[in-house]
């Protein structure tokens, strides 16, 4: 039967697949090429009795295509019956890309093409991909396939189906990234749009108590002034991460854009330091970007703190070379010397309060 052509793991109209062997070497869409009494398919249901009788499935009887022989064997291609103890099992997909005889298409806008799919199949599309399958009988069907850049299948990512009347369905990209449709009654133009929120980034990786960062992601399908969410979470690693503070932006340009300037939790909140410095960590934060049902997490924004000692006698003389004793909020204890002009700066500390002792200045 003309049609697009099968191979080995694609579905029949039961619930089962093309279990093949196929022919090892001929690869169609990289898959071996299902024959007609050469390969075989399962099937995984049962005729009702005591007990239950399964069908086990058998052969591609066909009738396929004569003229085209693979290993010697007429072309399986959608549409071909399968063995199987209860009626036969039609093919119901097959590669969208290698029709023998007739054929449909696919792309990022699909036109459903000719093929006899039937609605039994809609078990079986839903059972491979994870997604919804024909609701109705007809003709028409259509197949496509999403990958990144790198050539990997898109996963996880929210997507609109239109069809020529303008009926819009959605679902969600799983598995191999791939959009199996049958059964459509109608022929022509499928839209599909994705939806996605991703590359949500710091302007920086570290930042000083009071820089001002900006916060940006990218966004795919949602129109500008669509309202977006920026949640800025605090680390917790002995316990549950804090919310911070939150944003309303919009998409604009397919961007999602805030800024914000960090203060210290305790002038934040007005809390105390720990006691016991081993109860210290040094702040780390992670947004997440939220547009709808969509959202991408940044990743850990730390930070550094900064102090200048500047120590004079009471004449508001300079001290020079004094020894000082520093103590950070972590528990961590430095030691140093004053310069010739009583300044010493001292950086990369973590934020929080601070004590600066002068060990050699004796109390008068």
């Amino acid at each position: 039967m003309p049609g697009p052509a099968a191979r080995s793991t694609d579905p029949t109209a039961h619930g089962g697949l093309i279990t093949g062997p196929g022919c090892p070497t001929v690869l169609i869409g990289g898959l071996p090429a299902a024959r007609v009494g050469a390969d075989m398919h399962v099937c995984p249901m049962v005729t009702p009795a005591v007990p239950p009788v399964p069908h086990v499935g058998g052969p591609i009887t066909g009738p396929g295509v004569p003229t085209v022989l693979i290993g010697g064997m007429p072309a399986a291609t959608v549409g071909d019956l399968a063995t199987c103890a209860g009626p036969p099992a039609a093919i119901v997909m097959g590669c969208p890309t290698v029709l023998i005889g007739t054929g449909g298409g696919g792309g990022a806008s699909v036109s459903a093409g000719g093929g006899a799919v039937q609605a039994a199949g809609a078990g079986a599309i839903s059972a491979v991909t994870g997604q919804p399958g024909p609701k109705g009988q007809g003709p028409h069907w259509f197949k496509t396939q999403f990958v990144d850049s790198a050539d990997l299948p898109v996963t996880e990512v929210r997507y609109a189906l239109t069809d020529p009347d303008g009926r819009e369905t959605s679902a969600v990209l799983t598995g191999d990234g791939t959009i199996r449709r049958g059964g459509l009654p109608d022929a022509g133009d499928y839209k599909i749009q994705l939806f996605v929120v991703y590359n949500a980034q710091w302007s920086k990786s570290e930042a000083k108590v009071g820089d001002t960062i900006k916060l940006t992601a990218e966004t795919e399908g949602y129109a500008d002034g669509t309202p977006a969410l920026v949640r800025i979470w605090e680390r917790e690693i002995s316990g549950l991460d804090n919310v911070v503070t939150e944003m309303t932006v919009e998409v604009k340009g397919d961007k999602i854009e805030a800024q914000w300037e960090y203060q210290y939790p305790q002038e934040r909140e007005g809390r105390d330091e720990p006691a016991d410095p081993s109860g210290y960590a040094s702040p780390e934060y992670f947004f997440m970007a939220h547009v709808r049902e969509d959202r991408a997490r940044s990743g850990q924004l730390k930070y550094q703190d900064h102090i200048e000692i500047e120590l004079k006698d009471q004449d508001d003389h300079p001290v020079a070379d004094e020894a000082y004793i520093l103590r950070l909020p972590n528990g961590e204890v430095r030691k140093g010397k004053l310069d010739k002009n009583g300044y010493k700066k001292e950086e990369k500390l973590p934020p929080g309060r601070w004590n600066v002792e002068f060990p050699e200045i004796k109390d008068e």
